[in-house]
């Protein structure tokens, strides 16, 4: 029986190789903790900014703005809602599951952005 020298010399160095992104379970243990804690400033800023319009339209005649207010407050929570669906955990606990985890979170964020650009530009041309 003859031993393949080559096949046996690609085989260790394919397992003395460390992989690509060892910590990619860790990374994304560390992007949910930071989603949970944009989850919990998306509900402060909710009740800062809506109680306090309410408040503000109770004592003043901007019934208005409260109402605006509240309609884009709606409208952010409706997308950032479908936005992070199904972005909490990965499918299984592999690497590919973890990996598509990722690439899904990353792709969501730039939705997220040009959502909140769209948002921000609706917001300022709604009260000129």
């Amino acid at each position: 029986m003859s031993v393949d020298t080559e096949l046996d010399t690609w085989r260790r160095e394919w397992q003395s190789e460390k992989a690509a992104v060892p910590d990619l379970a860790a990374k994304v243990r560390r992007h949910s903790r930071f989603m949970r804690a944009m989850l919990a400033g998306d509900v402060l800023v909710t009740v800062v900014i809506g109680g306090g319009i309410i408040v503000w339209a109770s004592e003043a005649d901007v019934t208005v703005l409260a109402g605006a207010t509240w309609l884009f407050l709606a409208i952010a929570w409706v997308f950032g809602t479908l936005n992070r669906k199904g972005c909490w955990a990965p499918a299984a606990l592999n690497a590919s599951a973890f990996l598509d985890l990722s690439i899904r979170r990353c792709r969501r964020g730039i939705q997220a952005s040009r959502f909140g650009a769209i948002l921000s530009m609706s917001v300022n041309f709604s009260f000129v």
